[in-house]
């Protein structure tokens, strides 16, 4: 068998860890009130709604109308809809669902999203929980952290063109005669960068944490997708915070962004330990056998590119298309072919499969040209098994067990039983509207009165803790909120949109 093998696996894994656990929405100002971890808000039957989840399913997703607003009856419609929820959920274990849990893709979704989350929580106990920041270094970030400066920057996209660029700089040579050198085009580009957004950390350190020059020249400096950039400080602007409460938001912004650098290190160092040693061996004839049959499965955009490889290739079928016909009869004749070596360990294609439908690719780079999939291909590859190993690291300590991991897993297993059980319950009493079109019309003709019998039905099982949610503060703007460089990127289910019902006329005061 002819094998090519790739650089040390410790380098590949050190790089994507650093993204882990960062949440972009589409209003980034958006701020919930700070309220403790895990209280619980309602109980139902043995299922429970806490404070965290209450918070997250109203504001880490798009509302329907009827309940969009921060006022105190559409507080009321919120809770009740993820009540109704849960009462669906117990519905549908009553009936013995075992259609949806025994449903192997769904199963794959559970396992792949509780070792997600079980990463997560790795890096809480390796990352967050290790940090112990140097107060001087806060108040030197903070000096800065209110520039913005005015870059010239160009890129190279090899450790060879890096080591040329750092070479003539160190003879003197200009940053724009490298430039044409290396690029042969009269325009440099240039940017604003500043502090407070997210990018290349690396660079931003280079930048904000001392004084610099007007005319200084930074780098080559490595960013995660393996450019190396030059940077040419043009000139700044100096935003300075003025009044207690912005000097104490820049501050505490300053605490929040160097806790997270150093608990990124912190765990990029703790992965490193776990990965020590281990290399992986591509199967060189059958890596190109796959590229070949994945590559033409990607659209245009990265996201696209993203959503047609993962469903169309690795989990479902369409029998009426004949170009994916043909790719089906063409990967199972290589299914049992070798792809990679890891520890001792062979992985078939077939075994390739699998793990990606538990654990869906992630590519470093957002957007690559056709010549580069190949490379992007094996480094997605190599990032999954790094993660399967931090997932069995993971397992060991019994994370599987932890309550936040356990949270999450039945948010979104009760989100599925509900969504099936509500089109079955629509299907059983002949709905005549088309639930995503006219879900109004369903809600006040069907689901209310469903909603209103289960109410009725579970009411002694029903526990509402009305002393924190009289408390509870919401924000009228609608925001989706995504986690970066995981395989399952949203954050939470969608709103439950089942009921309109602003009326607490069930269940009994649960005590704090």
């Amino acid at each position: 068998m002819k094998n090519f093998k790739v650089q040390n696996f410790i380098r590949i894994v050190s790089v994507p860890v650093l993204a882990i656990g960062v949440i972009i929405t589409l209003n980034c100002g958006k701020k919930t009130a700070p309220v403790a971890d895990e209280l619980i808000l309602a109980k139902i039957g043995d299922k429970t709604i806490s404070v965290t989840e209450f918070y997250k399913r109203a504001e880490y997703t798009i509302r329907p109308p009827y309940c969009k607003l921060d006022n105190y009856v559409h507080k009321k419609v919120i809770l009740n809809s993820l009540i109704a929820e849960k009462l669906f959920a117990l519905e549908a274990e009553a009936a013995n669902d075992s259609a949806l849990m025994n449903n192997k893709s769904f199963m794959d979704f559970v396992q792949g999203r509780r070792e997600q989350e079980m990463r997560k929580y790795l890096y809480k106990k390796e990352g967050l929980e290790k940090v112990n920041l140097d107060s001087s270094l806060i108040k030197q970030t903070y000096r800065f952290a209110g520039r913005t400066f005015k870059v010239a920057y160009f890129s190279v996209n090899s450790p060879l063109s890096a080591e040329l660029v750092k070479k003539r700089l160190e003879t003197n040579t200009s940053f724009e005669n490298i430039y044409q050198e290396i690029v042969g085009s009269e325009k440099i580009p240039e940017r604003e960068v500043t502090w407070d957004k997210e990018g290349n950390d690396m660079l931003q350190n280079a930048l904000f944490m001392d004084q610099k020059q007007v005319g200084q020249v930074i780098g080559p400096l490595e960013a995660e997708d393996g450019m190396y950039t030059t940077i040419k400080i043009l000139g700044w602007n100096d935003d300075v915070a003025i009044g207690e409460t912005k000097i104490n938001q820049r501050m505490a912004d300053v605490r929040e962004k160097l806790t997270r650098q150093a608990a990124l290190n912190s765990y990029a160092a703790f992965a490193s330990k776990v990965m020590k040693g281990k290399k992986v061996e591509f199967d060189e004839n059958t890596f190109f056998k796959v590229t070949e049959l994945v590559q033409p499965f990607y659209m245009p955009t990265q996201e696209q590119k993203e959503e047609s490889f993962n469903r169309s290739f690795w989990n479902k079928n369409d029998d009426g298309d004949d170009s994916f016909k043909k790719f089906v009869a063409d990967f199972s004749e290589i299914k049992d072919e070798p792809f990679l070596r890891i520890d001792g360990e062979t992985w078939t294609v077939e075994r390739l499969r699998k793990e990606i439908a538990i654990h869906p690719l992630v590519y470093r780079k957002q957007k690559f040209a056709k010549n580069q999939f190949p490379e992007q291909f094996k480094l997605a590859v190599v990032d999954l098994i790094r993660d399967k190993y931090l997932a069995e690291e993971a397992y060991k300590r019994g994370y599987d067990k932890a309550e936040p991991v356990q949270r999450t897993i039945e948010m979104w297993v009760d989100n599925a039983r509900f969504l099936n059980h509500m089109q079955d319950y629509l299907t059983l009493v002949g709905s005549e509207y088309n639930y995503s079109k006219e879900y109004m019309s369903t809600i006040k003709k069907y689901l209310n009165p469903y909603v209103d019998s289960l109410q009725t039905k579970y009411s002694d099982k029903i526990e509402i803790n009305t002393d924190i949610f009289e408390r509870l503060k919401l924000t009228r703007i609608d925001m989706v909120a995504m986690e970066k460089n995981v395989p399952y990127p949203v954050t939470v289910p969608g709103f439950p949109v089942v009921t309109d019902d602003n009326r607490l006329n069930y269940g009994k005061k649960m005590e704090e």
